[in-house]
């Protein structure tokens, strides 16, 4: 029994990494334009074309989703085989947390805490908030936080303090800490960086 279950996992173990160790692949596009597939046929002939065009479905549809879902470790034991070393080790992970009169509504990809979730990851808001996170001197804070203070003071007219803060962790992100924060109170509702 037992040696039927090491070979099970080192058989798993194997696939795995066959899975999410393929760096060439994930490069791979996932779709051929008709241009390509025209000039591939012409060089290599239909049947490469076919093999190419199953491979490139395969990596969408199989490969990919399984190696995002099961490559989660890679980071943590620096071991990811990408084209790029770890010099330092993993990076570490900076959220944003809004906070109104002390209570977290808001919290950089936390589906319990969504509030502003559209705005705030949006492609061109998300640099804005990454700089604001990570930088002490960030060169847009002030207009970042304005936006938060106004929808916060419009979604909540009673509150008395709104909050940015900005909160570091080493992976896998479970304690983090307060990096600096943002503060904003009533009545006149200045802008002021605390670390």
């Amino acid at each position: 029994m037992t040696k039927h279950l090491r070979a099970g996992l080192i058989f798993l173990v194997y696939a795995v990494l066959m899975v999410v160790g393929t760096p060439g692949l994930d490069h791979l596009g996932w779709r051929m334009s008709k241009k390509a597939e025209a000039r591939m046929t012409k060089r290599l002939g239909p049947g490469i074309t076919k093999v190419a065009k199953h491979l490139m479905d395969f990596n969408k549809d199989v490969r990919g989703p399984v190696a995002k879902k099961v490559g989660g470790f890679q980071p943590v034991f620096r071991i990811r085989q990408a084209w790029n070393l770890y010099r330092d080790g993993p990076h570490p992970i900076y959220r944003l947390e809004v906070r109104v009169d002390g209570e977290p509504v808001f919290r950089s990809k936390d589906p319990e805490l969504d509030w502003l979730e559209a705005q705030l990851s949006n492609r061109r808001i998300r640099p804005v908030v990454e700089s604001t996170v990570k930088k002490w001197k960030s060169a847009n804070w002030r207009g970042l936080s304005r936006f938060v203070v106004a929808q916060a003071r419009a979604e909540w007219p009673d509150a008395e303090r709104v909050e940015l803060v900005s909160l570091k962790s080493r992976r896998p992100g479970n304690r983090p800490r307060i990096q600096h924060r943002i503060v904003s109170t009533s009545p006149d509702w200045g802008l002021e960086k605390v670390r």
